[in-house]
């Protein structure tokens, strides 16, 4: 028999999994049929059933693309009332029919089990006082997902197995309404200049992700994500000082403020060269000012730095969204600036 028809031939599950043609399964099914009839019946029997179960798929799904687990099953049933094994046909029949009842069974059995917790809940949420309302509600939301989940959206075998312990299904809770774990987040592409701002910005982003997720949410190279608005922190404070400096002790007017300005909004980092402002340095007091300011601004841009950093923490600490993903994860990169 030329069984090229059968490589192209998709086997359609009761679960909707789609499976390549397998006929050696065909063959082990139909064994175990007569297998379990004690008359006597030898493999020459079997294989008559099976070539012919295998020619009438190949006459009639020739031009198909898919054949159900149904059919395979309904045409070995027809041959075998064709061939006259009736005993055979009987017990395969039967076969099927226990197989249909415990599926059926089963499906009855989840379906009563999410009744039943249901119940429990109710009971539970009136016996237990320790519990705020906001709490009871939460675990009466998680039990009924969980077992909502498993009566009616995966599959039998794979609840059947978890409960088993064969295999862990994780966080049948959240299953239900398709809610996604966790995230690793990203701030690069945030483009602000003030550290107050980015922090704050930060906080609002994962104070609305753990609205949305039940994991935990990790903030990457929070260093390298604040580089920029650090630097920027510090050329304000630092311009801000210098000209404060410079015109206490009158020195302001003798200099182009706007320049110099310039200049420093032009600094690539905090530790910049010296020199680059040497020009607008006349004098050793003018060189004390620059330094003074330089020192002072650096010095006050750690303090808000920390003191934006700490608030960070304590906020994101303070954040109960009751669903057990109050955990942040904030990793340092490999940035070896002073920023």
């Amino acid at each position: 028999m030329n069984l090229e028809i059968f490589n192209d031939l998709i086997v359609v599950k009761r679960s909707g999994q789609r499976v390549n043609f397998n006929g050696p399964k065909i063959a082990i099914a139909i064994k175990h049929a007569f297998d379990s009839i004690h008359d006597i019946y030898n493999e020459q029997n079997v294989n008559q059933v099976y070539q012919a179960v295998l020619e009438y798929i190949k006459i009639n799904y020739k031009d198909r693309k898919t054949i159900n687990v149904e059919d395979i099953q309904d045409i070995i049933e027809n041959v075998l009332q064709q061939k006259k094994y009736t005993n055979v046909y009987l017990s395969f029949n039967n076969y099927r029919l226990k197989r249909a009842a415990s599926r059926e069974a089963f499906n009855v059995k989840q379906q009563h089990k999410f009744v039943k917790a249901i119940e429990k809940i109710g009971l539970k949420v009136k016996s237990d006082s320790n519990q705020t309302p906001m709490e009871k509600i939460l675990d009466f939301g998680k039990i009924i997902s969980n077992e909502f989940s498993k009566a009616y959206l995966l599959e039998s075998k794979y609840i059947r197995a978890h409960e088993e312990g064969s295999i862990f299904i994780h966080d049948i809770n959240y299953y239900t309404l398709g809610i996604t774990s966790a995230s690793v987040l990203d701030f690069s592409n945030y483009d602000l200049n003030d550290n107050n701002e980015m922090i704050d910005e930060i906080i609002e982003t994962i104070k609305n992700i753990k609205k949305e997720q039940y994991g935990e949410h990790i903030i990457p190279n929070l260093d390298l994500i604040l580089q920029k608005s650090v630097l920027n922190n510090f050329k304000n404070l630092y311009k801000t000082k210098l000209i404060n400096y410079l015109t206490i002790k009158g020195f302001v007017e003798y200099i182009n403020v706007n320049f110099l300005e310039k200049c420093i909004d032009k600094l690539g980092e905090i530790n910049f060269d010296k020199n680059i402002l040497n020009s607008f340095i006349k004098s050793t007091e003018v060189q004390e000012l620059f330094n003074k300011a330089y020192d002072d601004a650096y010095e006050d841009l750690k303090k808000g730095l920390n003191k934006n950093i700490y608030k960070m923490l304590t906020k994101l600490n303070q954040l109960d969204n009751m669903i057990n993903n109050n955990q942040t994860i904030i990793m340092l990169g490999n940035n070896t600036s002073i920023e």
